[in-house]
């Protein structure tokens, strides 16, 4: 009798064997762009299930509901914005999700002192606010 196959209604995805339950019907597991439900439903674990569709995990500066759809692990969702945890990749200081840290180098890193490590022209990158020009 084909319990829980392509098709058949369901409550939950346990009621499915091999597949899952999307919209109340057993369906197989969804790749990018398809329906889901749940993150749990999308085939690519680079995945995310936002607004019912199977979508890739968002870059820093991208958009989230939770920090579980930002790409960089260990990131925070906290302004609906995917932001780096320090060592995280970025490519602008407001990417990084501690106030502490600025985008240097592609990285979120603690802002320089004197002499530190610093984005040409960025003086986001330093502890005092100083000109950078290639080192503080």
């Amino acid at each position: 009798v084909g319990l829980g196959h392509a098709g058949l209604s369901c409550r939950e995805d346990d009621e499915c064997r091999r597949n899952v339950c999307i919209f109340d019907s057993c369906s197989p597991r969804s790749l990018s762009g398809g329906p889901c439900e749940t993150n749990s439903h999308c085939v690519n674990t680079t995945d995310t299930c936002v607004n019912n569709v199977c979508t890739s995990k968002s870059p820093p500066g991208g958009n989230c509901f939770t920090s579980v759809d930002c790409a960089v692990p260990a990131s925070a969702c906290p302004t609906g914005i995917c932001l780096s945890p320090t060592g995280g990749d970025c490519s602008a200081n407001n990417q990084c999700s501690s106030s502490s840290d600025s985008c240097i180098d592609l990285k979120c890193e603690a802002k320089s002192s004197p002499g530190g490590d610093c984005d040409l022209n960025d003086s986001g990158d330093c502890v005092i606010n100083s000109k950078c020009d290639g080192t503080m």
